[in-house]
């Protein structure tokens, strides 16, 4: 069983009122949340009309909304890949239409129902894995739109760690170019691309909860 007081490490920024954050401080255990990641915008002059707007991240829906030179036409549908960037984007910007559970293929397989064959356009990161386009290849009309660009951090300054956790590939690169793992600690993974991620960069014995949440993550650790 985990102890109380364990110094816990998250590749995502962390707000009081974040689940991953109450959950666990409320069980005594320290969090430390900061992303690796420095992001930039990568300007865009015109929208491609869509009967879809697709997106991957909060970041995704940050820097197209932010860097948006016109009025969206009226009747635009919103999708979001998680709960997280549906949050974040009807908090801000616009209702989504559609909200995935975060798993690519469960997500696009539901996505498919209300979007078959139409026009559905992607505002997405200059390295993303596309994921969900992948999927939906010849099954709808795919459209990319680079909003930004994500690269490791090149300075990293962070204490020792009891446990870590990766919310993104790209983390854990930026995480263990500079750091290393030390013995029996535990490393656990938003979900298998991460996972699979970790293992390509020597690390083992990853634990992957079973949805791809923070609430997940944090229960996942309380369950150590």
């Amino acid at each position: 069983m985990i102890h109380s007081g364990m110094h816990i490490f998250i590749s995502r920024e962390q707000t009081p009122d974040s689940v991953f954050f109450q959950t666990l401080t409320a069980n005594s255990h320290i969090v430390h949340g900061e992303s690796l990641i420095e992001f930039t915008p990568v300007p865009f002059d015109e929208v491609p009309d869509t009967d879809w707007v697709f997106f991957y991240s909060k970041n995704g829906v940050r820097y197209f909304f932010e860097q948006l030179k016109a009025e969206m036409p009226p009747g635009k549908k919103f999708a979001a890949i998680g709960p997280g960037t549906a949050d974040y984007l009807e908090e801000r910007f616009r209702h989504p239409h559609f909200v995935g559970n975060g798993n690519a293929e469960t997500t696009a397989e539901a996505f498919l129902k209300m979007a078959n064959g139409q026009k559905v356009l992607f505002p997405r990161a200059m390295d993303s894995r596309r994921s969900i386009q992948q999927i939906l290849e010849g099954k709808a009309v795919l459209v990319d739109l680079i909003v930004y660009d994500n690269v490791p951090r090149k300075t990293i300054e962070l204490p020792e760690f009891d446990i870590l956790v990766f919310t993104s590939p790209l983390n854990a690169k930026a995480y263990f170019s500079q750091k290393k793992i030390k013995e029996h600690q535990p490393v656990i993974a938003i979900g298998k691309t991460t996972a699979t991620s970790l293992k390509k960069l020597g690390v083992k014995n990853i634990i992957v909860p079973d949805f791809p949440s923070e609430e997940a993550l944090a229960q996942t650790i309380l369950a150590l």
